[in-house]
């Protein structure tokens, strides 16, 4: 069954999660959003980057954690408010 990525979202990355794999500086980025003043964390965004992004993504979180903002595509959320099936799309 194929779906459609059909909501855009721009959130912060909050962490990045640890790998294994060299030469890879992540597993996953940890998201929030900002709902009233406050980050609300909902999910992890584990693909839609290139080697390249993943390097500056990583390079930019370290330099400045918590205040990078990233757009984000996904086919929704889920029932409990996190990403369902999210992909990276582009910084912010």
């Amino acid at each position: 069954m194929r779906t459609k990525y059909c909501q855009e979202l721009d959130l912060f990355i909050v962490g990045l999660t640890p790998t294994k794999v060299a030469g890879r500086p992540f597993s996953a980025i940890e998201v929030a959003q900002e709902i009233e003043g406050k980050l609300v964390p909902v999910g992890t965004v584990g693909t839609g980057f290139s080697g390249e992004e993943m390097q500056e993504i990583a390079r930019l979180y370290e330099v400045n954690p918590k205040n990078v903002k990233i757009k984000v595509r996904s086919q929704g959320l889920t029932e409990s408010g996190k990403l369902w099936h999210a992909r990276f799309l582009e910084f912010c």
